[in-house]
């Protein structure tokens, strides 16, 4: 039987070991020239658990007003790319790096928008998305919580968490108010108060 005690530890293990770098900051810096003040996106894109992540990050990013649209790599194959624009930032989410409709769609949206911005998020430093991207954050290397360790349970925590820390990051460096928050959220605002 497995003990809940120990995959909770195991799990928090990893979120601990996140690495915080300036990276952080100076991807705020980033959007905040390129989409706060340039009136730009972020395009988020990842596939399987990646993609769910990144659809996450899309959505914490529109409730603070930092307006972000997920792009399917698949669909961006089938016209959805038209969505980027020079000064867009793409932000490409994939644990080992190595995922090829990501790959794909990140060499197909810098051959339509040459030198826009691209931040990955992956576990290390040693893959091919890392190596095509201009800004990074290292979600960390991770054992996987199942009991066989393949199903990206502890990966997809970690790279969330990821996307929580360049939220809290962003929220300070803008000066975000409970009441700028609650105006995007009028049907939960008695939650907030």
């Amino acid at each position: 039987m497995i003990n809940l005690n120990d995959v909770l530890t195991k799990e928090a293990s990893s979120i601990l070991k996140i690495p915080r770098t300036n990276d952080y900051q100076l991807i705020v810096g980033l959007i905040f020239d390129r989409i706060v003040l340039g009136k730009n996106n972020v395009i988020v894109t990842g596939i399987g658990k990646s993609g769910i992540a990144a659809n996450y990050l899309v959505s914490i990013l529109n409730s603070i007003g930092i307006k972000s649209i997920f792009l399917h790599p698949t669909e961006a194959k089938h016209g959805l790319s038209g969505v980027i624009d020079l000064n867009d930032i793409v932000i490409a989410i994939s644990n080992s790096g190595e995922s090829i409709e990501v790959l794909e769609v990140v060499t197909l949206l810098q051959n339509i928008a040459k030198g826009i911005s691209i931040v990955s998020i992956t576990k290390n430093r040693e893959n091919s998305l890392y190596k095509k991207a201009g800004f990074s954050l290292i979600s960390g290397e991770t054992e996987e919580i199942d009991p066989l360790k393949i199903v990206p349970t502890t990966s997809f925590i970690t790279a969330c968490i990821v996307c929580q820390l360049l939220l809290c990051e962003l929220m300070d460096a803008l000066d975000i108010t409970k009441k700028q928050y609650i105006t995007r959220h009028p049907s939960n605002q008695n939650s907030y108060l």
